[in-house]
C-alpha cells in the first residue's frame, strides 16, 4: 500500500487512497479573524478587577512582575543584542517602587 492511502475499516485490501498532489485553494488569510469588541466597558468589568484577581491585593502585582520576567526571557531569545554589558550588568531588571501620593496618605506602585 503506498503512502497516500489509508485502510478502511481495518482492512488493507479496502484502502482509501488520495491522489498525488491535492489542490489547495484555501487560503487563511482570506478570513476575517480580527476581534471586535462593541462595549470595552463591560468587557473590562466583566473580565477585569476583582473579577480576574478575586480580593487578594497581591494577585494582580504578581502578575505584573510574571508578564514582566516573560517578556525579558522572550527578548533574549529574540535579540542577539540583548545581553549583559560593562554598562548593563542586568538587561531587563525589573525594579519596583513604592511612589507616595502628594497630599494623600495613599500609595501606588511603579514597576
Amino acid at each position: 500500500m503506498s503512502p497516500s492511502c489509508f485502510p478502511i475499516s481495518g482492512q488493507e485490501r479496502e484502502a482509501f487512497c488520495f491522489p498525488n498532489t491535492v489542490a489547495v485553494t484555501w487560503q487563511p488569510s482570506l478570513l476575517d479573524t480580527s476581534v471586535r469588541v462593541e462595549d470595552p466597558v463591560k468587557l473590562a468589568t466583566l473580565l477585569g478587577g476583582s473579577k480576574l484577581y478575586g480580593n487578594d491585593l497581591l494577585v494582580p502585582l504578581r502578575e505584573l512582575i510574571l508578564n514582566s520576567a516573560d517578556a525579558i526571557r522572550a527578548r533574549r531569545v529574540l535579540d542577539t543584542d540583548y545581553k549583559v554589558t560593562e554598562e548593563n550588568r542586568y538587561p531587563g531588571r525589573i525594579d519596583i517602587t513604592l511612589e507616595s501620593i502628594p497630599g494623600s496618605d495613599d500609595h501606588y506602585v511603579v514597576l
